[in-house]
């Protein structure tokens, strides 16, 4: 028993006295920059700091050559490394009077029971930016041959502003390249004689991933860790410790920035084109603003969304500041896509995010970003920054944004997790007071951040350059487009549509435009038509989808105006109809579109819109259409392994499933009246075994047609068609797959086709019958008058009246308020709704209005009145 007490005393002192050599109290070395005849603060770096070691005291042992070095009580703050917290002194430091260089002093820290070992410091002072401060482009050795003449025009406005650029060059993709860039960083940072502003990593380098090197933890943090903490070559200790926590002036926060350029998603569908163009464009715009050659409005705006943080705004105490430099700021508007539309210098936006909003389906409304209509909009927003979650990310919208084809936007900053409320802000709570001090008097971007108390405690996607600051071109007003109108709004593929825009300067005038008849599609497509004289545009759509057709113009400062409008394209009665039933979209895009090994196209899903195809969102609890804020199915793809018995294995790798809330895949198609061939593709990916596989009730026209189990027919991950004739009489074919009741899977479906077996049957659709009566067709307004909506009533009696019909509403004077429907007349009775709103959506004014119908035959209207 003895020797047990003993070994067991033995053992205890052996864990004492090596917990007592771990915890000793240590301290680390610093290097800390100051800037230039401005008070700097900061806290030594300390470890295992314990309750039990206070009262605690910080002595210089020797001070620096140069300005004056003291100890600080802070009222609130502490430093250490690990272990409780107990509050220390700080250093201040005050510069001399225009003295810039690197000094050094010592120090120690003393508690009542052991001091540290003497620690050396740096102190960096640094002149103010730019300064002939070296900015690093880092950038990817495949691409610089490709960008050089973009690149060497960013070096020479640089050195125009007195910035001192320098290039280097890192492999593509390579392991090495993260520890790479650490060191690239390290050396110039402690280059003899030199002062380091920051650095810009151009190209895709390695994506970031804190699992595999913390050191792209730091770059993603855009900021060097050890420069954060003062302890740059000590890179085994890193203090978990935000010093901006604790007071604006804590200068060693950081010490450089670091921002990113690279195009995520340049090589890839979604942008079309390759890295190396997305980089040349951003940087011609860069120039182009540095030169004053594109300007927009000098404004900024602010848009909370946080309802429960909006109080924390205190407007009226730093919107002072920030309008002293900006010509209107509000604290308040419409979702942020309105200043998008508007233009301007800034946009702080705090409200939900996702890093892959930018390239959303739909609007997501109540989140605050219409995506809908950012997707489609060239950005005029030089400085763009948002709180969102996972904004800042990869490919996320703060990123894209910088590529997006004639866009202006050359700075954006997004949290690269889940951010919080107030992330990235100029203009919230207390701490966005520095940064807008300092915009106001002049300063970069690069040096707001470091000294501003703008970045807090969250990983930060910093996309674009941080020497610009705001107000580098000179005020212009925005264009505006006055009108759009198109001689088609539907019809049956091939249609032919005449589009004419008109559009006008307030302060210059009007140099050009441009046509995207088949869509913006993120900047990826070029325009089909451009011109100073282009105020017309006529464009074949040969597909069937729901078009969003834009316009641009350009005035003298390229400052850009836009408007969209929609074309809805029906099915060709002597085609088929191939569609990939995956993610439905909201508007064609050729980049997602699908060739298969036999050459069969097969085109991407999209939301049904009257007069062409698609998914029907319909809530089947309340009967209702979904809005824009819900996507009411689950999109899914296999995972792994292949699909067999198809030629088209991509096509059977996808697919899509019913949500809880609308447990029916259901669509619609406009087709002429006649006989078609439906074929439904499935392959069920899901299940294993038949005690795992789907299912499906199938109906057809309304009415059932089939109960099918994909599993049963062919077996797991197998491809198989099932079709049938259908007659169409009313312009609309419909199906709809929903799961069954003993199913033990949920429903879904792979693919469609759809070819007419009676092709001559559309042409009587839509010839021109010459020999139709139009007062064969009759036209009713009920009720009438109105308010605040009414419905247009008109019925084709006679089959020979079928033709192309339009419904339009007229002011007294001629103009055209509102165009209901352009396309494909069909036989029999029809309503349509007027909400007493214009083609833009704006209420219109009380009194008579002229409601006109048009066939190829002849012309019938009626009057029609809004009360109010």
């Amino acid at each position: 028993m003895s020797k047990l007490i003993a070994l067991t005393c033995l053992a205890m002192f052996m864990v004492l006295s090596l917990h007592t050599s771990i915890t000793a109290l240590s301290a680390f070395p610093l290097k800390v920059a100051v800037q230039q005849n401005l008070l700097g603060q900061f806290a030594p770096v300390l470890s295992d700091l314990n309750v039990a070691d206070a009262p605690v005291t910080l002595e210089i042992v020797s001070h620096p050559s140069s300005g004056i070095l003291d100890t600080a009580t802070l009222t609130t703050g502490h430093a250490y490394y690990r272990g409780s917290s107990v509050r220390i002194p700080w250093f201040k430091y005050t510069p001399a009077n225009n003295v810039t260089g690197r000094f050094t002093f010592s120090y120690r820290i003393h508690t009542a029971s052991e001091s540290t070992p003497v620690q050396n410091g740096t102190l960096i002072v640094y002149p103010p930016e730019p300064g002939n401060m070296t900015v690093l482009l880092i950038v990817v050795d495949t691409l610089l041959p490709r960008i050089s003449t973009e690149l060497n025009q960013l070096k020479a406005d640089m050195e125009s502003e007195g910035y001192a650029p320098r290039v280097t060059t890192i492999p593509r993709y390579s392991q090495s390249t993260v520890k790479q860039i650490w060191d690239t960083l390290s050396t110039e940072y402690d280059r003899p004689g030199k002062f380091m502003a920051g650095a810009i990593i151009i190209g895709s380098t390695l994506y970031p991933d804190q699992r595999t090197f913390w050191y792209m933890t730091d770059l993603l943090n855009n900021a060097v860790d050890s420069f954060k903490y003062g302890i740059m070559h000590n890179k085994d200790h890193r203090p978990g410790l935000d010093t901006l926590k604790y007071g604006f002036d804590a200068t060693n926060a950081q010490h450089i920035w670091v921002s990113r350029l690279a195009a995520y998603y340049g090589e890839t569908m979604k942008y079309g084109k390759g890295e190396a163009d997305q980089i040349k464009r951003y940087l011609k715009a860069n120039h182009e603003y540095r030169k004053g050659i594109t300007r927009y409005q000098r404004k900024a705006y602010f848009h909370m969304a946080y309802a429960s943080e909006r109080r924390n705004y205190n407007a009226g105490k730093y919107l002072p500041l920030f309008t002293s430099y900006y010509a209107d700021m509000r604290d308040s508007l419409p979702p942020s896509v309105y200043c998008f539309s508007q233009g301007g210098e800034l946009l702080d936006a705090q409200y939900h995010a996702n890093s892959a909003w930018y390239h959303a389906e739909q609007a997501n409304k109540w989140k605050g970003i219409w995506t809908s209509d950012v997707y489609e909009h060239p950005i005029s927003i030089r400085f763009y920054l948002t709180g969102g979650c996972n904004s800042g990310g990869i490919s996320g919208i703060t990123n894209s944004m910088l590529y997006t084809r004639n866009g202006g936007t050359l700075l954006a900053i997004g949290a690269t997790a889940y951010a919080g409320t107030g992330v990235n802000t100029f203009i919230y709570k207390d701490h966005g007071a520095k940064g807008l001090e300092m915009l106001a008097a002049g300063e970069r971007f690069g040096r707001v951040f470091i000294r501003g108390g703008v970045l807090r405690n969250v990983n930060n996607g910093i996309w674009g350059d941080l020497t610009l600051k705001p107000g580098m071109a000179p005020d212009n007003k925005m264009p505006e487009i006055t009108s759009l109108t198109a001689d088609a709004l539907s019809g049956m593929a091939p249609l032919t549509v005449n589009l004419t825009v008109s559009a006008s300067d307030s302060d210059g005038t009007i140099s050009g435009y441009e046509w995207f008849s088949e869509g913006f599609n993120f900047g990826m497509s070029d325009p089909d038509v451009s011109g100073a004289t282009a105020t017309t545009a006529r464009h074949v759509f040969t597909k069937p989808y729901l078009y969003r057709t834009r316009v641009e113009a350009l005035d003298n400062y390229n400052a850009r105006a836009r408007k969209n409008i929609d074309i809805a394209v029906a099915p060709s009665c002597t085609d088929t109809l191939r569609v990939n039933c995956f993610a439905p979209q909201p508007y064609y895009n050729p980049a997602l579109e699908y060739v298969d090994s036999t050459g069969k196209r097969w085109l991407h899903d999209q939301h049904f819109a009257a007069g062409t195809w698609g998914y029907v969102p319909r809530n089947f609890a309340t009967g209702t259409a979904f809005n824009a804020n819900y996507v009411p199915y689950k999109a899914r793809t296999l995972a792994s392994g292949n699909v067999l018995n198809t030629k088209a294995p991509t096509i059977f790798k996808n697919y899509i499933m019913p949500d809880s809330l609308n447990p029916v895949i259901w669509y619609k198609v406009t087709v002429p009246n006649g006989t078609y061939r439906l074929s439904l593709g499935f392959a069920d990916c899901r299940a294993l075994d038949a005690a795992k596989k789907a299912t499906m009730d199938i109906d057809v026209e309304g009415q059932p047609w089939r109960t099918f189990s994909p599993f049963d027919s062919v077996g797991a991950k197998s491809a198989c068609f099932i079709g049938r004739d259908v007659v169409v009489s009313d312009y609309e074919l419909e199906f709809k797959v929903k799961t069954a009741t003993a199913s033990t899977d949920t429903a879904f479906l792979n693919c469609f086709e759809l070819y007419s077996l009676s092709p001559s049957g559309c042409a009587s659709v839509l010839e021109n019958n010459k020999a139709a009566k139009v007062e064969k067709c009759d036209l009713n307004v009920c009720p009438n008058p109105f308010n605040p909506s009414t419905v247009v009533a008109y019925s084709l009696t006679d089959k020979e009246a079928a033709g192309t019909v339009s419904i339009n509403i007229f002011s007294l004077d001629g103009k055209m308020v509102r165009s209901l429907y352009n396309g494909i007349a069909l036989t029999g009775t029809h309503r349509i709704s007027w909400n007493g709103r214009d083609n833009s959506g704006k209420s219109v004014t009380a009194g008579l209005y002229i409601v006109r119908m048009a066939t190829l035959t002849g012309v019938k209207q009626i009057k029609v009145m809004l009360l109010k």
